[in-house]
């Protein structure tokens, strides 16, 4: 028979598996085409690709940045993403947590 502490543990176990499989689940994904960036307040704006009211997509230090093809891009320099730059945006009440350019960026 199990005892009351190990069907606690295995219980604490399976709620922090649980969290870590539905945090990303829990974040959005924007698609689209950057207008425009500010680098003093790191911010930049997306158009969404289906259409719809720009979205203001703040980035932090915890931001990752990588190419489509999967590279990873450390200190990427806001100032390069150009309007028109295609952007795949996973982020949490628009702070950013990844960041993928897909086309008109170095």
């Amino acid at each position: 028979m199990i005892s009351r502490r190990a069907w606690l543990r295995g219980l604490m176990m399976t709620a922090v598996a649980f969290l870590v499989v539905a945090a990303p689940i829990l974040a959005d994904e924007l698609i689209g085409t950057v207008q425009s960036s500010n680098v003093d307040a790191k911010t930049f704006l997306v158009m969404p690709k289906g259409g719809g009211d720009d979205v203001e997509v703040t980035i932090n230090d915890k931001t990752e940045f990588e190419t489509a093809k999967g590279k990873k891009l450390s200190n990427f320099d806001l100032a390069k993403m150009k309007k028109g730059t295609r952007v795949t945006v996973t982020h949490e009440k628009g702070v950013a947590s990844k960041v993928v350019l897909s086309r008109g960026t170095p």
